[in-house]
């Protein structure tokens, strides 16, 4: 990997490092994809041949279980679909993820950097659709016991959201943001809140940086970072 690019986040100190959770820092994405469509279909009885539909849906929704719920009880004409029953059915997916989290890690490079940048005084945290509740609290926990974020905001409403630039803006109002993603909704957002990109995973794009594994991540933060310096 690239050297830490010390002179831009612990001498300028001028960026603040955002990083989405699912699918970027963990690679958790897909397990929960498919913990979600198994229980969606037994839960609303569903034909089992519409599981394929649903993880694909999962997978490019980007947006809060809520949400995501009520797009697919439209979608497949579920009746007598209130907060109700969101509740409960997020409660169930939580359980088995958590049941099953041993089974996802974080993806090669991430504690080593993160522990980098912890130690050189960046300004980083995460901002993700996960629920703001007990759950990202034992995520966090679990994968990064030993990692210093110094912010860790989750979805609670449609005004405390991801990037939850708002938010940030308050706590860093001098700072600029990059916000690392790995989805096309992650770019969207960042986009429309006016904060620079660094896309993990994603296919090309002209409008951003990527890096498609973490041994790269030094080297296109550095060159991010000396664009917008």
């Amino acid at each position: 990997m690239s050297k830490i690019p010390y002179e831009i986040l612990k001498e300028k100190n001028e960026f603040v490092l955002i990083f989405d959770l699912d699918g970027t820092l963990i690679d958790s994405l897909s397990k929960k994809a498919q913990i979600f469509a198994n229980l969606f279909i037994t839960y609303f009885d569903l034909d089992k041949l519409e599981i394929n539909n649903i993880i694909k849906f999962y997978l490019n929704n980007g947006t809060s279980r809520s949400l995501q719920f009520s797009e697919l009880a439209l979608k497949y004409n579920i009746e007598n679909f209130d907060l109700s029953v969101v509740k409960t059915f997020s409660n169930k997916f939580s359980q088995e993820f958590l049941r099953l989290i041993n089974n996802v890690k974080p993806y090669d490079f991430v504690l080593e950097i993160l522990k980098d940048l912890d130690q050189v005084g960046a300004q980083f945290g995460i901002s993700t659709s996960v629920p703001q509740d007990s759950d990202l609290k034992t995520i966090v926990d679990h994968f990064f016991s030993k990692i210093n974020f110094k912010f860790v905001f989750g979805f609670k409403n449609v005004n405390w959201k991801k990037p939850h630039y708002n938010l940030l803006q308050k706590i860093y109002s001098k700072k600029k943001f990059i916000f690392v993603g790995d989805t096309i909704f992650d770019y969207q957002v960042a986009k429309e809140n006016k904060i620079h990109f660094l896309g993990f995973k994603l296919a090309f794009n002209r409008e951003f940086l990527i890096f498609t594994n973490w041994r790269e991540f030094y080297s296109k933060l550095h060159d991010l970072c000396f664009i917008y310096s």
